[in-house]
């Protein structure tokens, strides 16, 4: 349960039979209770009353007063308890009027109290973990009840989705409502509602006719506030243009024609970034070895939306030196994450010619119609820790650090210093993914072996410690199975858009 501050209940006259300044009754004066403004569903709401009498040297026991807890919402109420101390698990997500009402046995004078409280689901944020079981895709999310507290909770298996499920991406759809969770799967891309994890719908019903173009096999979709971009496997772009940008709630079909980019172009996936930021789509085009953009945002509705972006530098790339991202030539992009919550970016590439590993940050700043590049650096990955093209690699937001992990080792390297240092090594098994919380303090890590830990990523002595994965572990649970997927759930159209953890 999530405390809440203590809530005093408005104390009134439930039945007027009569004047009550005649009759010698014990007037209930005042009642405070410790009830949460916010419970997860499944766990348990409980309120316990400091009731204040005009006598209180009378008897105020369970012998004098008796206890009537009721919940409702707007169409529906029911008793949930006869007790004294209420002590119930809510049984629907919402907000809830609860409603104690006291009598006075001997004269029969009723006194009601009324509060509220919200029900949320307990899916609603957290590490949000696809994965692999038993030959089940199976739906999992580690969350914490309570903000800046590391009593992290393991849900295993909430959902039942399709066996075929190998991504899922969480998306906002209106600003008062919970995101919803895509699933690429078999089915043909399968919508769950974000908090109760139940299907909807199917992402192909999302297109014109209700299916999926012809040759369209779907792999991805990426969401820039009116526009959204649904990626197939053969490398092809849709672009629908969401005619409510606010509330983006499937208001139109996607195109039946890819977008086009000069020379064309072969998608092999979105660059991970926050898209309310950034107002466009990043994409790695893998047929001319490239960046691609196009245009999106979430306050606007333009005759630009899903626009190509143009990339402009302001320095010339071949002076730096630095690789262009327009053609990436002989360099192998292996990475590429957006970060500071801004538009910063960081690369790591591999010169082909030499083998050798590169860092390259750039910034970018501009409109619908072009972007300009700005602040390129790009020096070699100087590093005391092993890497290959199989490296997995996550730039935090908030802070200075390049998480990186080989095989059952994390390391993080430092931008300002250029300093590696080992976090922990986690034995055989292999690091498969690394996702972070939206305040960069802490790391997700899954590894092939079904394990996942959730380690400290920004306290100062924990990273200053010789060995940091002696104190900086703060969970641990097994038994995930093969992890598919992992990324951060933000529960909400407002944390995803401003990169907050709340508690609910």
């Amino acid at each position: 349960m999530v405390c809440g501050c203590c809530l005093a209940l408005l104390t009134a006259c439930y039945e007027d039979k009569g004047n009550y300044d005649l009759v010698d009754y014990n007037k209930i004066l005042t009642v405070v209770t410790n009830m949460p403004s916010t419970v997860a569903f499944g766990d348990t709401l409980k309120a316990i009353p400091n009731i204040t009498w005009r006598y209180p040297d009378r008897d105020t026991t369970d012998a004098a007063f008796e206890y009537k807890w009721e919940a409702a919402t707007s169409t529906t109420s029911e008793v949930i308890s006869s007790e004294r101390n209420l002590v119930w698990v809510p049984t629907k997500l919402g907000a809830l009027s609860i409603y104690l009402f006291i009598t006075e046995k001997a004269t029969g004078v009723v006194t009601l109290q009324t509060g509220s409280v919200t029900v949320a689901s307990p899916y609603s944020k957290g590490f949000l973990i696809l994965s692999e079981k038993d030959g089940k895709a199976i739906m999992s999310i580690v969350r914490r009840p309570v903000l800046n507290q590391n009593n992290f909770i393991a849900y295993k298996d909430i959902a039942d989705i399709p066996a075929s499920s190998v991504r899922a991406r969480t998306y906002p759809v209106a600003y008062g409502t919970a995101e919803e969770v895509l699933l690429t799967d078999k089915e043909g891309g399968t919508i769950l509602d974000g908090q109760t994890f139940e299907k909807t719908f199917l992402f192909s019903e999302d297109f014109y006719g209700n299916t999926f173009p012809e040759g369209f096999t779907f792999k991805a979709m990426d969401r820039c506030g009116a526009a959204d971009f649904a990626l197939s496997e053969e490398g092809n772009v849709y672009l629908r243009i969401n005619t409510d940008g606010v509330t983006m709630a499937h208001t139109s079909p996607f195109l039946t024609t890819p977008i086009y980019f000069p020379g064309g172009a072969k998608i092999k996936d979105f660059i991970p970034q926050n898209t309310f930021v950034t107002t466009s789509s990043l994409m790695f085009d893998e047929l001319n070895n490239r960046l691609v953009a196009a245009y999106g945002a979430f306050n606007s509705l333009n005759s630009y939306i899903g626009g190509r972006i143009d990339f402009v530098f302001s320095v010339d790339p071949a002076t730096i030196p630095a690789a262009d991202f327009r053609a990436f030539g002989d360099y192998k992009l292996i990475y590429c994450g957006q970060h500071s919550n801004t538009t910063s970016y960081l690369m790591v590439l591999k010169d082909t010619r030499d083998g050798k590993y590169y860092i390259q940050d750039f910034s970018m700043s501009g409109n619908f119609l072009s972007r300009q590049i700005t602040n390129i650096t790009q020096y070699e990955f100087v590093t005391t820790a092993p890497i290959s093209d199989n490296t997995i690699y996550w730039r935090t937001q908030l802070s200075s650090y390049l998480f990186f992990a080989e095989g059952s080792r994390l390391y993080f390297y430092d931008i300002n210093t250029k300093m590696t240092k080992l976090y922990t090594d986690f034995g055989s098994a292999r690091i498969t993914h690394l996702r972070e919380n939206p305040d960069s303090k802490c790391f997700g890590v899954a590894l092939d072996n079904g394990d996942f830990y959730i380690v400290d990523a920004s306290t100062v002595s924990v990273l200053a410690d010789p060995d940091p994965g002696s104190v900086g572990i703060l969970f641990h649970e097994s038994g995930f199975g093969s992890v598919k997927y992992l990324e951060w759930k933000y529960g909400s159209y407002y944390n995803l858009l401003f990169n907050n953890e709340n508690n609910y």
